[in-house]
């Protein structure tokens, strides 16, 4: 099972982490959050997707795809999608969100580095 979140942060139902873009739920764990009022509220306005059998982004609208890969995380993913991707748009988004989180990646690094020099 799959949750798409087009919110751009973290968010938690009864213990469970929805992380921005795709999230892989056990049913298990689907079954103890999807009563909850605020995921159903943020269901019905369009912050999250419930997909049984999600397997790419070419299922989704270009606009739907789109706003998926602005607030995904998952490099592993999106690399994957990349590959796959027949869509200009999309994969031009895709494109520039992994530019993003490699820089996002590089500088956090930078600065434990720097961080690391300091306590030495």
């Amino acid at each position: 099972m799959q949750i798409i979140s087009n919110l751009s942060y973290v968010t938690f139902f009864e213990g469970i982490r929805i992380l921005p873009g795709s999230s892989k739920l056990s049913e298990e764990d689907y079954e103890k959050f999807k009563e909850h009022p605020i995921f159903i509220s943020k269901k019905l306005d369009g912050y999250f997707q419930v997909e049984e059998k999600f397997s790419s982004l070419s299922e989704m609208t270009p606009k739907n795809a789109i706003d998926f890969v602005k607030n995904s995380i998952d490099l592993d993913f999106l690399t994957s999608e990349l590959s796959k991707e027949k869509r200009k748009a999309v994969k031009s988004e895709i494109d520039k969100r992994l530019f993003e989180l490699n820089l996002d990646s590089e500088s956090s690094e930078f600065s434990n580095d720097t961080e690391e020099k300091k306590s030495a």
